[in-house]
């Protein structure tokens, strides 16, 4: 009983992590407290590592990381981008730190499309990259549904601390994930 109340309020505790509306909260897979994520390769289009591949999880492991894996460049996906860079730049004091990961063909057209919405939007905090590793990878160590267009992972210190697996890359709002930002970058008490 004792661990089914604390179990209860540690999926509460998440879910208040991330600061959704209640609306979002029915949609949130919140893991469990000592969930981990598996390193994984990208391909860098717009960062410091531009053109080369790399393990951001690696690099900002025990960072504060808000993490969006989308399969669509759509307009709702470049607002949630251009949100998420922007809400970093007013975290950097708290090492907040974001990717994007593309999940589709790593093309040239693909990667102009990256470098064009970085210059467009004046990305400088939120690299944009492709996934580069193995898709049982995708599924079983990062928990990428392959039905689904969206999902935003944020960890802190290794653990995951909250998801959010949407249908298409309107279900979560800009002001949602910035929301989701602000409560990971805060420090764990």
């Amino acid at each position: 009983m004792r661990f089914e109340t604390s179990q209860r309020a540690m999926l509460l505790a998440a879910a208040i992590l991330l600061g959704v509306s209640a609306s979002v909260q029915a949609q949130l897979d919140t893991p469990p407290p000592d969930a981990a994520l598996e390193p994984f390769d990208v391909k860098d289009c717009t960062g410091p590592a531009a053109g080369k591949t790399l393990c951001y999880y690696c690099r900002y492991e025990l960072r504060p990381v808000v993490c969006i894996f989308t399969r669509e460049l759509d307009d709702a996906a470049k607002k949630l981008i251009v949100a998420l860079d922007a809400a970093v730049e007013r975290r950097r004091d708290q090492r907040m730190a974001a990717f994007v990961v593309l999940l589709g063909d790593d093309t040239e057209a693909t990667e102009r499309s990256l470098r064009e919405l970085a210059a467009e939007h004046r990305l400088r905090h939120t690299p944009l990259t492709i996934y580069r590793d193995s898709q049982a990878k995708l599924i079983d160590g990062l928990g990428v549904s392959p039905e689904k267009t969206l999902t935003i992972r944020a960890w802190r210190g290794g653990k995951v601390v909250g998801q959010h697996v949407g249908e298409s890359t309107k279900s979560f709002s800009a002001a949602e994930l910035v929301q989701a930002v602000e409560q990971v970058a805060r420090p764990a008490s």
